[in-house]
């Protein structure tokens, strides 16, 4: 059961700190964003997607961190929280690592298989409890049809439309594009160009290292 009590008086408490759009509103800058990646990520994670552990969103991002600091290039997709439905918007593309060899993200060694990953394109899959099923997923979400749903209007590019504050590339915009397909999953994104990570519920950007893409919009509690 999502507990509901305190979660309006949390969200503002974030908002006026950190400057964070909450449903659509916009806000003005803050000094106190440069202390977003090291403070705030479980506050937002504690107003997250309650369908998908904390702890393992926590983690994934840990995971990817580490991935960051072994490689320059490091640019990949998670999607944590598979359903039995993720098979409607996922293919396999490249080599899997996982699939005869799962293992937890708590592994040890986790972040090493994940590195030996990036060789391979495609979206890695993590299960509602903790382990790495899949690697080298194509994700079927068409950016386009997912904007045309949600009834987007029309931007100067595919980055515009989906509020992405600077130019970002099909990785990205697919992420998105399946976190609105997939509203009990949520989604990582590492950057191979700007290093960034940002996490996508819903079609929104719950976290990017740049404060103007983040959206913490009303959660569904659980039944």
């Amino acid at each position: 059961m999502f507990c509901t009590a305190g979660y309006h008086a949390k969200l503002q408490i974030i908002k006026h700190q950190f400057g964070f759009m909450i449903n659509g509103e916009s806000e003005h800058d803050s000094p106190c964003f440069l202390k977003m990646e090291q403070n705030s990520l479980e506050e937002i994670l504690a107003l997250s997607n309650p369908f998908v552990s904390q702890r393992h969103k926590k983690r994934v991002y840990e995971l990817l961190a580490y991935l960051r600091k072994c490689k320059e290039d490091a640019g990949t997709i998670v999607i944590l929280g598979c359903k039995d439905y993720v098979s409607t918007y996922t293919k396999p593309m490249d080599e899997d690592l996982f699939k005869k060899n799962p293992v937890s993200i708590y592994h040890e060694d986790a972040g090493q298989m994940l590195e030996e990953s990036l060789h391979y394109d495609g979206a890695v899959l993590v299960s509602d409890d903790g382990i790495i099923t899949n690697s080298g997923m194509y994700i079927r979400a068409d950016p386009v049809e997912v904007l045309e749903e949600q009834g987007i209007p029309n931007g100067r590019d595919l980055s515009d439309r989906f509020g992405f504050k600077e130019k970002v590339g099909t990785r990205h915009c697919s992420a998105k594009a399946a976190s609105y397909l997939m509203p009990d999953a949520t989604i990582f994104v590492l950057s191979e160009e700007s290093r960034g990570i940002r996490i996508f519920e819903k079609g929104r950007t719950i976290y990017s290292p740049i404060k103007s893409e983040i959206v913490l919009g009303e959660v569904v509690a659980a039944n």
